[in-house]
């Protein structure tokens, strides 16, 4: 059975047909997205992966520019950030956070700067799934749970 990846950003689009999927490894898949970026970033040098990682204790956003290699830590606090997502004019990133307690989605230039909190989460749940970007930037949508607790019998 073969089994067909595509990978496709503004400019170019590439096929990867594999046979076997075990054979596909994470840094495989990797290097064809950092290749494929690189291709495509040829027109706009501006171009970074942004992904979350942790490596000092709790999980920071880090931005990666696929020409250079260099890597930035955009969050760096005390907090988990996770799941970032580009916007789609390329300025912007959101993401989730996780307080001691509590999550929140909050927003961020890709370059690092000031961050904006939009949601508020008083649960211990993380609330807040499948967050995305309007075509334009200017919006956000996402889906939030609502929980309750059963409201006691007087009986």
């Amino acid at each position: 059975m073969n089994y067909y990846f595509i990978i496709q950003t503004i400019n170019i689009s590439v096929l990867i047909m594999a046979n076997n999927l075990s054979r596909i490894t994470p840094f495989f898949i990797m290097a064809i997205i950092v290749a494929t970026m690189i291709l495509s970033g040829c027109e706009s040098p501006d171009t970074s992966l942004v992904f979350s990682s942790q490596r000092n204790g709790n999980l920071d956003i880090y931005s990666i520019n696929p020409i250079t290699l260099e890597e930035i830590n955009l969050t760096n606090s005390r907090y988990d950030e996770s799941t970032p997502i580009v916007a789609q004019n390329g300025n912007e990133i959101v993401f989730l956070t996780k307080d001691v307690d509590r999550y929140f989605i909050e927003t961020m230039p890709i370059n690092g700067g000031p961050r904006k909190q939009l949601t508020k989460n008083a649960n211990a749940l993380p609330l807040f799934r499948h967050y995305a970007w309007s075509p334009n930037s200017d919006r956000l949508s996402f889906i939030q749970s609502i929980t309750s607790t059963p409201a006691q019998s007087g009986l």
